[in-house]
């Protein structure tokens, strides 16, 4: 644990030059592994070695990204999204000198719970650490929030399937099911005062692409979800409810030089929508829309057909953060318009450096395709990272 947040706190010190705080000691590395992502110890001597060699490099770096992002802030960054195999979901690493990758799973279920678990890798000078993190919510209030961090060597994951151990202990199972051809995950967990048993089946298609932040599989978009969670080793709840799941990979220091992103997810009876805006600058975007049909595949929507805007702003944790959000499409046969309202907002402050906003959003509207009419009426989980103060 002691081991896991220095990693941690090196993690910080190395993405804060694009964040907007200055500082020198800038540096980061880890490669690609084997099946299972390991660490060797480093004496003092040695990091202290490893910083000096990798800051001049690693400034550089930065300082041409800034530059290029400058003079085109949106170039190669068109989104496309392709189709998905079963690796796509296994770890991918980076050669990167430093990254974050993470598999992300939420969930809505009957007597208004809903959940959210996180399972995150960071490599820092060819180390690294993993955080597990299960959040649960009753009509949108947080319920229990647990997160553990691990050595490296506690955590396992597969670079051919989506298989995540914890201390030897199956957490994640990812495979497609020969009869139907679905693809499932199971999720068995257990943090402090909570215990998880899922499994999602997929209803929807997947799909992959890169963007400004990196690598992003939105594996599931929609799933059928069924299980418990236990409260207490003792409070057992049968839940079932409409899921997703998505795998971001070699999410870089690079990020941070935009301003941050929105994302979520909106669902009718036939269609999931999932959408994305990514921030630039607080006054230039790239919106993402990918629409799915159930089992029967997807269709990117271009940016310049995609409108995001944002209203009711107010002040939250020292900054003006949208409550309402605003996603119109207008395309031939196509139609969208949804409102989003905020029923429930939770803030979270990574290593006082990166703002992460969790939302639980009221959506209502309507989608016309093809002379039909859906409407949208239901509760979904959103978020708003934010990397710089400004």
């Amino acid at each position: 644990m002691k081991k896991a947040i220095i990693f941690l706190t090196l993690y910080i010190l190395l993405s804060v030059p694009v964040l907007g705080i200055p500082l020198q000691d800038t540096f980061s590395s880890f490669q690609r592994g084997s099946q299972r992502v390991s660490s060797t110890d480093f004496s003092q001597r040695c990091m202290i070695s490893t910083i000096r060699e990798f800051i001049p490099s690693m400034m550089y770096q930065v300082k041409q990204k800034q530059t290029s992002l400058v003079h085109n802030p949106l170039d190669n960054s068109l989104f496309s999204p392709q189709d998905i195999e079963l690796q796509d979901d296994a770890f991918h690493g980076s050669e990167s000198l430093h990254f974050v990758e993470w598999w992300y799973f939420d969930a809505t279920f009957d007597f208004g719970y809903s959940i959210q678990v996180n399972f995150n890798v960071y490599s820092v000078l060819s180390q690294g650490f993993a955080s597990v993190s299960i959040n649960v919510y009753q009509h949108g209030e947080p319920l229990v929030s647990e997160r553990e961090f691990y050595e490296i060597t506690e955590f396992y994951a597969s670079t051919e399937t989506p298989d995540i151990a914890v201390q030897d202990q199956p957490v994640m199972q990812g495979y497609i099911d020969n009869a139907t051809g679905h693809w499932i995950y199971d999720i068995t967990l257990e943090l402090g005062n909570i215990s998880i048993d899922l499994s999602y089946e997929g209803l929807t298609e997947g799909w992959k692409g890169i963007t400004p932040m990196g690598g992003w599989g939105v594996i599931l978009p929609e799933a059928e979800v069924k299980g418990r969670l236990t409260f207490n080793n003792q409070d057992v709840h049968h839940v079932r409810g409409i899921g997703y799941h998505d795998h971001n990979w070699d999410v870089t220091v690079f990020a941070g030089l935009n301003y941050g992103w929105f994302w979520g997810n909106i669902r009718t009876e036939n269609y999931t929508l999932v959408w994305a805006d990514i921030l630039t600058t607080w006054y230039l975007d790239e919106p993402l829309l990918v629409m799915n049909r159930r089992y029967n595949g997807y269709h990117n929507i271009q940016s310049e057909d995609i409108t995001v805007r944002v209203d009711n702003i107010r002040w939250n944790h020292g900054m003006l953060i949208p409550n309402t959000i605003l996603l119109d499409v207008h395309k031939n046969e196509l139609d969208l318009h949804v409102e989003m309202k905020t029923s429930t907002l939770q803030y979270v402050s990574i290593g006082g450096v990166i703002n992460y906003w969790r939302y639980h959003l009221d959506c209502t509207g309507e989608l016309m395709i093809n002379g039909e009419t859906e409407y949208i009426d239901n509760i979904h989980i959103a978020e708003f990272i934010r990397f710089r103060f400004y």
